[in-house]
């Protein structure tokens, strides 16, 4: 049972088109009962660079890892101050 409804998901092809064709509050009302019914929803978003990543000092221990010294000559790090 468990592996046909795997094989029915994966050839299941429904339109943009034919999904709107009651409306797209009818839509919109469908999504909002399968995320009232659900345990949990997750969302991916690799555009999005969560919480700590976006301050300066967490990624800067991670990329002085991968750094290859390619600089231009400068070496790795916050710039300088000025003399």
């Amino acid at each position: 049972m468990l592996l046909a409804l795997a094989e029915a998901a994966v050839h299941e092809v429904a339109t943009f088109r034919t999904g709107l064709t009651s409306g797209l509050a009818a839509v919109q009302d469908s999504v909002r009962d399968l995320q009232a019914s659900a345990r949990g929803v997750r969302n991916f978003q690799p555009g999005i660079i969560p919480g700590l990543l976006q301050t300066a000092e967490c990624p800067r221990p991670i990329m002085a890892l991968a750094d290859t010294g390619h600089h231009g000559g400068r070496p790795a790090g916050p710039p300088a101050s000025p003399p």
